[in-house]
């Protein structure tokens, strides 16, 4: 298998379907108050359910996206789509996605890898990722590479359903 970074020019709006399944999510707990809050995640089964959205590559809401492939013969086998945040120096992997025939055997792991060198060879502080709080494998993957939860946001979509973004990170 080998990676590519793949031309705007060809692959500019280029829609992925992504989606998991899942059978838990991390709760949100307040403890405290006043000036002195404290928040839990708490993992939380939940009934088993898949969850799928439409993501569409060189998004004009990042500063300057780049994305990679990884390639098994002519099939690809996974999307990474990255992007800087100059403001606040670090790299954010902004879409990840790998084929439901290529998971679990290193394919992600080889596009954060790369994400990783490329934060390390513009020295920025850390790499990032967003993932949603009832996307547990996301979260134990993030995990596996060395990114911790390091923020949620708690007001998105106002607790609709209770899910909210995490931010996963790691230094770099």
């Amino acid at each position: 298998m080998r990676i590519t970074e793949l031309d705007r020019r060809d692959y500019d709006g280029f829609e992925l379907v992504m989606g998991y399944d899942t059978s838990f999510y991390y709760a949100l707990r307040e403890r405290g108050g006043g000036t002195m809050v404290t928040w839990e995640l708490v993992k939380t089964p939940c009934r088993r359910h898949h969850v799928e959205w439409a993501v569409r590559l060189f998004d004009r809401r990042w500063e300057d996206p780049r994305v990679y492939a990884v390639w098994d013969g002519q099939t690809m086998a996974a999307v990474m789509e990255i992007t800087p945040e100059r403001a606040a120096d670090r790299l954010r992997i902004s879409s990840l996605y790998v084929d439901e025939n290529y998971r679990r055997q290193g394919v992600g792991r080889m596009l954060v890898t790369r994400a990783s060198e490329i934060a390390a060879g513009q020295r920025r502080r850390c790499l990032t990722a967003r993932v949603r709080s009832d996307n547990w494998g996301a979260v134990a993957f993030g995990a596996e590479m060395g990114m911790g939860i390091v923020g949620f946001d708690a007001l998105y979509r106002a607790g609709e359903d209770g899910i909210f973004p995490l931010e996963l990170g790691k230094k770099i």
